[in-house]
């Protein structure tokens, strides 16, 4: 599997429910002979005791306490809990800490057989419908409403508990300018990057009309044939929040539009543009951007470039060293990478060791295509 990704930076219908157990459910106990002659009439049925229709012995009737009717109407409000998952179900963490969503909680089922053999239909067909329906149909919320990120986390999940291998073909370029390609598996780390903001925060940005990109919108991505104006207009319209564009977005979709969401949220972009000039929109949607995409988990490859040799590695390494800007503050770190690497290899080669290559680390592009093995 070969890990690719194309597009923008960065289930099912709601009415799917995952799988709950028989088991599952409330526990009530055979009620006891005692218990089942009793009965509590509503107070209005009550009649007002009186001293001649109550023995002596009695004790006094037991009136129903008085609800006020505002806490009536709260608890009428209060939706009804939901069913409780089946044990096969375990909580997934989430770096963004729910911060944009109203629930707090995501849980998820490993694949069985049958979730296994449609997932190999989506990939096969690369139907990213497809692919989240079988992530719907094993996880308590509709994973198309998961911010990216989160959507990638969810996607790592099962990566690691719904198989016991974690392989994955990869290809890159070594310092030393080779193509490789290979398979991972072990020498793989997870890193984790928290989201640094509140709920609060995120509110206040939706107000100005902001939102995350979801796995909502790389399922219409993957479904339609984009030129590179709509991409370079989506690319920022993405951040835009579509809740309150629902109606332009049904009407849209009545006429046909298979891409209404992208088509609603590239018209506000223009309407925000208005009265300002459009590099200010765009500053203040990278901001944003940055702000609230900058988290999640990064898994990266611990690779050691086995067409290495020294004495070629040697010169192209002076060869990068002469093409980078030394005074560009986007090219320091490569700069000071390749220079500490050329000084290791000619110090080695002066003292006539065995030099080998450097264990590189190599960030695993996310691409829900080659996420999973066996498809």
């Amino acid at each position: 599997m070969t890990q690719q990704l194309r597009g923008p930076r960065p289930g099912i219908p709601h009415g799917s429910r995952p799988v709950r157990s028989s088991q599952s459910g409330a526990v009530t106990s055979a009620p006891s002979p005692r218990a089942a002659s009793a009965s509590v009439e509503p107070e209005e049925l009550v009649r007002p005791s009186t001293q001649r229709d109550v023995p002596q012995h009695a004790p006094p009737v037991a009136r129903a306490p008085q609800v006020p009717p505002d806490v009536v109407e709260e608890l009428r409000a209060t939706p009804a809990a939901e069913e409780p998952l089946s044990s096969q179900y375990e909580r997934v963490r989430l770096l963004s800490n729910h911060v944009f969503y109203e629930w707090r909680d995501l849980s998820a089922r490993k694949f069985d057989v049958f979730d296994q053999a449609k997932l190999a239909r989506a990939v096969r067909l690369r139907n990213m419908t497809l692919l989240l329906d079988v992530l719907a149909s094993t996880s308590n919320r509709d994973p198309r409403t998961l911010a990216v990120s989160d959507f990638r986390a969810l996607a790592l999940w099962h990566k690691g508990n719904s198989y016991l291998q974690n392989k994955m073909r990869i290809s890159y370029t070594s310092i030393y300018g080779n193509r490789l390609e290979g398979i991972v598996a072990d020498a793989v780390e997870v890193r984790e990057s928290p989201l640094q903001k509140s709920r609060p925060e995120y509110l206040e940005a939706k107000a100005r009309g902001f939102a995350v990109p979801t796995a909502r919108d790389l399922e219409t991505i993957s479904s339609q044939e984009l030129g590179d104006e709509v991409l370079f207009l989506f690319d920022k319209a993405q951040f835009i929040d579509p809740e309150p564009l629902a109606d332009r977005i049904a009407e849209l979709e009545s006429k046909g539009d298979r891409a209404a969401s992208i088509t609603a949220r590239i018209e506000k972009l223009d309407v925000m543009a208005r009265g300002r000039t459009v590099d200010a929109l765009f500053v203040d949607i990278e901001e944003f951007a940055a702000a609230f995409s900058a988290f999640g988990v990064q898994e990266v490859a611990k690779v050691r470039d086995t067409k290495f040799e020294p004495k070629t590695a040697l010169a192209y390494l002076e060869k990068t060293l002469a093409s980078l800007p030394v005074d560009d503050p986007e090219f320091e770190d490569t700069w000071k990478e390749a220079r500490a690497e050329y000084e290791r290899i000619k110090v080695g080669l002066e003292r006539e060791e065995n030099v080998k290559a450097k264990i590189e680390e190599v960030p695993l592009t996310f691409n829900q295509w080659t996420m999973f093995p066996y498809t």
